[in-house]
Order: C-alpha cells, then structure tokens, then sequence
C-alpha cells in the first residue's frame, strides 16, 4: 500500500473515530482527538510528486503568504478557533441556528473560497461564527488600511510647517528662509517660525533682532491673504514663535 492511501485510510479511520468521540471518551480527551483530524485532513490534502521521492506540500509563499497572514491577525478563522461548539449565524435571516460542532461546519464550505469566523464569545453559551468568504475579508481589511493612510495623511497635514531662525541670520541665509516660508504658506500650510540666538555663535545686537522681525513682516504682507494668526510669543532677540498662515477666500 502506497504512502497515500495509508494516509487516506488512516485519516477515514480518525474521522469515524471523532465523531463518535462525544458518547465514547472524556471530555479532556476530545480537543487533541479534533487537533488530530485537521493535522491528518492536512497531510490526506498535501499534493502528491508525479513519481517517486517524498510528498511535496504546497504552501503559499510571498504576497500570497503575507494576505493569509494577515488575515489570521485581523480575524480569529476556521481551526484557529478554539471552541468545539459553536452556533451559526444565518447570513440572512441573523438569527442563530442551534449549537453545533466547528467540525460539522467546515466540512460544508469550500475552503479555497470561504472560512468560518468567530464573531462573538457570548456568556454561558456556544461562541458565535458566520460563515463568509475570503475576498469579503480581505476587502474589509483594504478598507481599513486605506482608513488608517487617510487618518495618517490628514494627520500630517494638520501639522504645521517650522522654520528655525537665528537672529543673527545673514541676508542670503534669511532671503533663503523667506522662499521657503512662501512655499508652504502657497501649499495652504500653517507655519511657526522660531526665532532664537544659536549657541557658540554671534548674538545679534537689537537693532539686527528688530531688522530680522520686519523682514519676516514684509514678507508676509507681500503675500496674498497672509498674516499672522496669534500674538508673537517671546522676546526679541531671545526666544521668539510666529504663527503665520493664509486666510480662506
């Protein structure tokens, strides 16, 4: 007899012996009798070699490993769930049929198209499954992701843009500044434009401070709809923020 018709017969034999499991043997016995079965309904499954040598198994690799993957973090499916009775939920009616065994329910689906997924752990009852299908759950899962970019983008967004200046700036350094500050606030953005004297460097003398302050002014009002939206914070020539941002119109 061949390696797989050992391995068909022997899994025939574990089926019959399960399903009788319930009148026959403990309670504590029947959760490794019911592993037994998927690890054999596995191996009965496994694609055999055209001629000779060992039994090949066909296992997804690459993007097709990481979508099953990830759809056994996102969900709890088939043998992942841990409980032996379970009640089905109708996809149509919603109500929910009697108590019956996961092993009852999985033999009834394609399992290339449709998984069993738990819904819900009830009190003192079966936990709750439906039965669906796997484009549903990865259509669910692109969904969600594509939720989380927009969140994440949107998030970004709101953020306002910084420029970071020293008092003792010079010129070509602050008109650089001033181009970049012209960038966001036309890209519609709210900029926050710090001001401070940078260590081991030349303090800037009051007037160069005052100077810096209405260049960054001059600029702002040559721009379209552009003025600072709060109070500057600080101290001229210590530490100072100006929030600058375009008006709607």
């Amino acid at each position: 007899m061949s390696q797989s018709q050992l391995n068909r017969t022997f899994s025939r034999c574990l089926r019959s012996l399960v399903r009788s499991q319930h009148q026959q043997y403990p309670a504590i016995f029947r959760p490794t009798l019911y592993l037994a079965t998927q690890r054999c309904n596995y191996v009965t499954k496994r694609k055999q070699p055209s001629s000779g040598g060992t039994l090949q198994v066909t296992q997804p690799k690459g993007a097709a490993k990481k979508a099953v993957d990830k759809l056994h973090e996102e969900f709890t499916l088939d043998e992942d769930i841990v409980h032996r009775w379970v009640q089905l939920k109708d996809a149509q009616t919603g109500k929910l049929k009697e108590a019956q065994t996961l092993l009852s329910i999985l033999s009834t689906i394609d399992r290339d198209t449709h998984v069993v997924r738990q819904l819900g752990t009830p009190p003192n009852a079966p936990v709750i499954v439906e039965i669906t299908t796997l484009e549903a759950l990865r259509s669910r899962i692109q969904a969600k992701e594509a939720s989380q970019a927009a969140a994440a983008k949107s998030l970004r967004e709101s953020k306002p843009k910084q420029i970071e200046l020293n008092w003792a700036i010079s010129g070509h350094d602050l008109d650089m500044k001033m181009k970049q500050l012209r960038e966001f606030l036309d890209k519609g953005k709210k900029v926050e434009v710090l001001l401070a004297a940078k260590k081991r460097q030349r303090r800037a003398t009051p007037e160069e401070a005052q100077e810096v302050i209405k260049h960054i002014r001059k600029t702002i009002a040559e721009i379209d709809r552009c003025k600072e939206i709060a109070p500057m914070d600080g101290n001229i020539g210590g530490q100072a923020l100006m929030v600058v941002q375009k008006t709607k119109g």
